[in-house]
C-alpha cells in the first residue's frame, strides 16, 4: 500500500483570515487515577509492503476493540503541529461565536442532529431515555444505535429511579 500524500494545508496567514492564537495544551493532570492500559496502535504499519505486518495490525485493532473498547492511535499521519492548529481553530471559533450563531447552530438531540454548537455546561439526559444517535450517509441510509441499557427494560422507565 502506497503512503498517503503529505498534508499541505494553506498558510494560516492569508489575507482576510483572522489571527488565531496558538493553542496551549492544558497541564498534565497531577491527580492519581487508576487509568486503563490501552493498546497502542501504530497506524503507519498500514503502509507496509508486507501483508503479514498489515494482517498483524488488523489483529491488534480487533483485539483492542474487543478487549479494551478503545484505541490509542499513533503515527496516523497528522503531526502534533497540525493537531494543535485544529485545537486552536476550534478554541478560536468557540470563543468568538456570537449568540445569534450559537442559537442558529445549536445541536438538537431530539431530532437526531448531534452536530452543531453545544453549550459549555452540556445537557442532561437520563440514560434510559433511549437516545438515538443517527448517522445519515448521503440521505440514503441511517443507522440508529440505542444504549444497551435502553433495551433491557421494555417499559422505557429506569428501574433504579436514577437519571
Amino acid at each position: 500500500m502506497a503512503p498517503a500524500a503529505k498534508f499541505n494545508p494553506p498558510s494560516a496567514n492569508l489575507p482576510g483570515k483572522p489571527f488565531v492564537p496558538e493553542w496551549v495544551p492544558p497541564p498534565v493532570t497531577q491527580q492519581k487515577e487508576d487509568f486503563a492500559e490501552l493498546t497502542s496502535i501504530d497506524l503507519s504499519l498500514m503502509d507496509s509492503d508486507d501483508p503479514a505486518v498489515v494482517d498483524d495490525l488488523v489483529g491488534q485493532v480487533k483485539r483492542a476493540i474487543r478487549e479494551d473498547g478503545f484505541l490509542f492511535l499513533e503515527n496516523y499521519g497528522v503531526s502534533l503541529q497540525q493537531l494543535h492548529r485544529q485545537f486552536a481553530l476550534a478554541q478560536y471559533l468557540y470563543e468568538n461565536i456570537g449568540e445569534e450563531d450559537k442559537e442558529r447552530l445549536l445541536f438538537n438531540p431530539e431530532t437526531g442532529v448531534w452536530s452543531g454548537y453545544k453549550h459549555p455546561y452540556g445537557f442532561k439526559v437520563s440514560i434510559m431515555s433511549s437516545i438515538n444517535q443517527c448517522w445519515n450517509t448521503n440521505n440514503k441510509a441511517s443507522v440508529t444505535v440505542e444504549p444497551p441499557m435502553a433495551s433491557s427494560n421494555s417499559t422505557g422507565t429506569n428501574p433504579t429511579g436514577k437519571t
